[in-house]
């Protein structure tokens, strides 16, 4: 099977980031240097673990808005935008944001269920990752999303002609291991990388096949796949290792809301992910100016997680050499 090298962001633009990652370290600065975005709640999937549209109904900004909201942030020190959801994809402008934010200097990443790839993949030109939520075979996709599989591997190599880089994204159940060759096969066959997800929360009453996976299964998990594939698995070392010792991050050291933050559709800002999916009160970017809203997400009250999105920044942002390693040599 034929593959396209997704491009390497280039040097410089690694030294400057890794230099502004340095500083706001070393200063211990509240700057937003990953800024991730639910540009919808919407989604033309029903997952097995998710419920976000079905109970999460919130109003969308306008292109016109995003943008706005994108120069402020890239004027307060952001170097990656990230939009989920919901599915992406669903937006029509979603193109013309990544082309902003990328107008900017900025890092651009999406996750998708890829459902829509074949007709909108031509509109992801200055995408630099993706990342395909995929969680096994045809039979146990079924069961988790309802996709095909078939339609969603030919759409990657439309995305990867952009120069993109693929990671898929599987959500670790307890049955995740019974996929692991056949993830680990199409990664080898199309030159992508594996990033694994546990999951954490409730399965959606009615609609749930699979389970959670303990901690025993979850160790497990990890373990194969480092003896099958450690050249494959985007998750980093450090990331690993909290998974194997059962460890969690505690705030307010994950760093949520000093290095990172969560928007909502409607411009709600959160410290992370968890607190975004909560649906509390926050303060709004559209109402206050971003600057000011950023400046008043803090973590109050919040559970010890390993939310990879959350967990991954922080050993990034904390300056961990074993990440930074494992991040030179992936992205």
């Amino acid at each position: 099977m034929s593959t396209v090298r997704p491009q390497a962001l280039p040097l410089a633009r690694r030294l400057r980031y890794g230099a502004s990652i340095v500083k706001a370290w070393a200063l211990d600065s509240k700057r937003p240097l990953n800024v991730s975005f639910f540009i919808t709640n919407r989604c033309n999937l029903r997952c097995a673990y998710c419920d976000i549209p079905v109970n999460r109904h919130f109003p969308e900004m306008s292109t016109r808005q995003i943008a706005g909201m994108l120069d402020e942030f890239s004027r307060l020190g952001m170097l990656k935008f990230s939009c989920s959801g919901g599915e992406p994809l669903l937006r029509e402008d979603l193109g013309e944001v990544l082309d902003h934010a990328a107008s900017l200097g900025v890092v651009t990443s999406i996750t998708t269920n890829g459902k829509l790839l074949p007709r909108r993949a031509a509109g992801l030109q200055r995408l630099n990752t993706m990342l395909l939520s995929l969680d096994g075979d045809q039979d146990f996709q079924r069961c988790t999303k309802n996709n095909d599989v078939d339609q969603i591997l030919r759409s990657v190599e439309l995305v990867r002609s952009n120069g993109t880089q693929v990671w898929l994204s599987t959500v670790a159940l307890s049955q995740t291991g019974s996929q692991l060759d056949f993830l680990f096969g199409i990664c080898r066959d199309l030159g992508l990388k594996l990033l694994l997800q546990p999951f954490q929360g409730e399965l959606i009453p009615g609609r749930a096949f699979d389970q959670q996976a303990t901690q025993q299964q979850l160790s497990g998990l990890f373990r194969r796949a480092l003896d099958k594939a450690p050249d494959l698995l985007a998750n980093t070392p450090d990331y690993v290792d909290m998974i194997l010792q059962d460890q969690y991050l505690h705030p307010p050291r994950c760093l949520a809301g000093r290095r990172t933050c969560f928007i909502n559709s409607n411009g709600d800002v959160f410290p992370c992910l968890p607190l975004l999916l909560e649906a509390g009160a926050a303060p709004n970017g559209l109402e206050l100016g971003w600057e000011k809203a950023f400046a008043q997400t803090e973590v109050s009250t919040c559970q010890p997680c390993r939310f990879p999105c959350q967990a991954e920044l922080y050993f990034t942002f904390s300056l961990r050499w074993r990440t930074w390693l494992h991040m030179q040599r992936s992205v």
